[in-house]
């Protein structure tokens, strides 16, 4: 079942972003949006999509892992940095599998921007203090440190946090969304279970202890939850696509209709964990940003991601801004097994990227 066809349960959606209006898989149109807070006035024109299933043909022969995946998204902008358009290249229609991989590390991009808006939406920032008080005893976290250590050295325990700051319903089916483009996305149960269940905690999501935020002289409590929210169409801990990946990293860091309204300077703060080099999962980055620099200076080439691996599936979802450059270019792919398994395929991409082989329409003959 398709959460799609679930219900929508609104909590705090202006806060969130913009609306979604779902036609067909080969032409889906943004509308609404909220204002494109601290980067001037928010863009009220609407994104044009297109989708096509033609990445293998467009980036010629590659070494292809077992059960490989991958999306291309290249994002046209106008001359002050506003997404015009977003053409989508898809291989063999892998990108919108939600079942049938892991995705490992990649969804805690999800659970990071949530509890940002979450906290945003009560009137906090990321400088907030939580307390916890589920569990066998309550726990104080700072919202910033738990965002930087599930997206930079990727903390299962950090990432269990921040899927708790959002509550079960507001994550599940508010933030993960056909209103924010999220269509096959769910979060279900804690990583590291084992060291989570030894803290008193549950394995399954659903429950949501007591919350209390307090910044400065600002102060507000959460009573617990039990999340009503119908996930049932995933199985695992966590479900995704490349297709809600890519959506959901192109509306963090890129100027659109739908943008989310995290504030410039969160989102700068934001963008410098997603873009700093991290000790495991920069196999796919490597070979993008080496393809790509030789055509483009190295110090005009940001790239900022977040990638998973777990039971030998390796994933990426990584958005390469180019100074200077009309086009901005999201690449998401999955493939086993192996750290390794993504290698060639990044480096045909990354050469595709260079050769401007997405950058006119003419991609889609």
């Amino acid at each position: 079942m398709s959460k799609s066809n679930l219900p929508l349960i609104l909590l705090g959606l202006g806060a969130v972003g913009g609306i979604v209006l779902l036609s067909s898989k080969g032409s889906r149109v943004n509308g609404g949006g909220g204002e494109w807070d601290d980067w001037g006035p928010g863009p009220t024109t609407n994104v044009v999509r297109t989708f096509s299933t033609n990445l293998g043909s467009l980036v010629g022969s590659f070494s292809k892992p077992s059960k490989f995946k991958a999306l291309v998204s290249v994002a046209d902008k106008t001359s002050s940095g506003v997404v015009s358009e977003i053409r989508q290249f898809s291989y063999q229609g892998t990108s919108d599998d939600y079942s049938g991989w892991n995705p490992a590390s990649t969804v805690k991009l999800y659970a990071a921007v949530s509890a940002l808006l979450r906290a945003k939406a009560l009137g906090f920032t990321e400088n907030t203090d939580i307390l916890f008080t589920g569990g066998s005893k309550s726990t104080q976290e700072n919202l910033r440190s738990l965002v930087a250590d599930a997206v930079g050295p990727s903390d299962n325990i950090a990432y269990n946090r921040l899927v708790q700051v959002s509550g079960y319903d507001f994550l599940n089916c508010d933030f993960l969304s056909p209103h924010n483009g999220i269509e096959n996305t769910a979060l279900r149960r804690a990583y590291a279970q084992t060291e989570w269940k030894s803290m008193g905690e549950s394995a399954s999501f659903v429950d949501t202890p007591a919350l209390e935020f307090s910044e400065g002289s600002k102060y507000t409590s959460i009573p617990s939850e039990d999340g009503t929210c119908n996930t049932s169409f995933c199985y695992g801990a966590a479900c995704t696509t490349l297709e809600d990946l890519s959506e959901c990293l192109m509306r963090t860091m890129l100027q659109m209709s739908g943008s989310f309204n995290l504030g410039g300077s969160t989102r700068a703060w934001l963008g410098s964990i997603l873009s700093s080099k991290r000790t495991r999962g920069e196999e796919m980055v490597t070979r993008l940003r080496s393809e790509i620099s030789k055509v483009f200076s190295p110090g005009d080439i940001t790239i900022y991601h977040k990638a998973g691996f777990s039971l030998d599936w390796y994933s990426d979802v990584a958005l390469i801004n180019i100074k200077g450059h009309p086009h901005s270019y999201t690449v998401c792919m999955a493939g086993y097994p192996g750290r390794d398994s993504l290698n060639s395929a990044a480096v045909a991409v990354g050469k595709a990227i260079a050769q401007g082989v997405f950058d006119t329409p003419t991609s889609w003959a």
